[in-house]
């Protein structure tokens, strides 16, 4: 933890700061402070992507933000996304990389969805990246791919993870043991913060 830091050379020069042991980081907010000055980052995309960072706390609406880059064209606009810039993809891959490794802490928003939320934003994100895939980005997204969750069947059921749901309504274990089941485990999968929750 601590001070990471992105260079890219290219089209543009990037130095990204993500800081974990921020004292004035908002709790929940992820790496960044709410109030965080974007004036010194290369370019407009770079700063939505940091203030969305810092609005956006959970996995699941980091993962949708990037999704929507490349399927909401107002979104895309409203970012100053532009997937045929080799530099935002590069943005890209070191986001997800940092959010992955869990260098870009997530938090809880206070949402209820089941972990099939995650991994169908990670399969749309993936057919998105194919239609857009060529010989000048393919490099750069064979890296994205990695760094999305696994859309398997067993990720993608709408009722994953069953043997914890029916553990917590078993009518053979006492009932506050139930309670902590349902609360600590079955309902943290369901809000699902980051990729440790999983």
């Amino acid at each position: 933890k601590g001070e990471n830091r992105v260079v890219v050379e290219g089209e543009d020069v990037v130095e990204a700061e993500f800081r974990g042991d921020r004292k004035d980081a908002v709790a929940g907010a992820g790496s960044v402070p709410v109030d965080v000055d974007v004036s010194g980052l290369p370019d407009d995309f770079a700063a939505a992507l940091v203030r969305q960072n810092a609005v956006n706390t959970s996995w699941r609406r980091r993962l949708q933000f990037v999704r929507e880059l490349f399927t909401v064209p107002d979104a895309a606009d409203r970012a100053a996304f532009d997937p045929s810039r080799k530099v935002h993809l590069v943005y890209l891959v070191a986001y997800l990389t940092f959010l992955k490794s869990g260098q870009i802490p997530c938090a809880e928003d206070g949402s209820h969805y089941r972990p099939n939320h995650h991994a169908n934003e990670a399969r749309m994100i993936e057919e998105a990246l194919a239609k857009i895939t060529n010989e000048e980005n393919a490099f750069l997204i064979r890296k994205i791919y990695p760094l999305l969750p696994s859309y398997k069947s067993d990720f993608t059921a709408s009722v994953p993870l069953t043997r914890i749901r029916d553990i917590a309504h078993r009518s053979d274990i006492p009932h506050d043991l139930k309670q902590d089941i349902k609360h600590n485990l079955q309902n943290k999968l369901h809000r699902s913060a980051g990729p440790e929750d999983l």
